[in-house]
């Protein structure tokens, strides 16, 4: 899911221009069970769900006592969540740079198509100017 929610995203930019989905955009707004959310809204929510996790498992554990017979099933939870949470997040962060990557690929003149590949990282941009 998170792989492919920055697709998502520049999937429904690009159809901001796009009559029938505008039309579908805002019957969406409109409606009490998308509790009045934008289809990017929702796409993001199943993401955010997973940091809601994380801090309702530590307050929980934070206020259960240690001699608690779930004291330890939590703190296995909170460890657990938290794991998949920074998995999630690192996940989210390098499909951003690819997707800046990407971007200033497009914006080089008669540069060849960028060819897929996991191992590739942004490392930073530089402004460079003929002298």
């Amino acid at each position: 899911y998170v792989r492919n929610y920055g697709t998502a995203v520049s999937c429904l930019n690009q159809l901001q221009d796009y009559k029938p989905y505008l039309r579908y955009h805002e019957e969406c707004m409109l409606q009490k069970r998308t509790n009045r959310q934008s289809l990017k809204d929702l796409l993001m929510l199943p993401i955010q769900r997973i940091t809601r996790y994380t801090l309702l498992l530590k307050n929980i554990l934070k206020h259960t006592p240690a001699v608690h017979g779930d004291h330890i099933e939590l703190c296995r939870a909170v460890k657990n969540v938290t794991h998949f949470a920074s998995i999630v997040n690192e996940c989210r962060r390098k499909q951003e740079e690819m997707h800046r990557l990407i971007e200033i690929f497009r914006t080089i003149e008669l540069c060849p198509p960028l060819p897929h590949s996991d191992s590739r990282s942004f490392v930073t941009e530089f402004i460079v100017r003929e002298l």
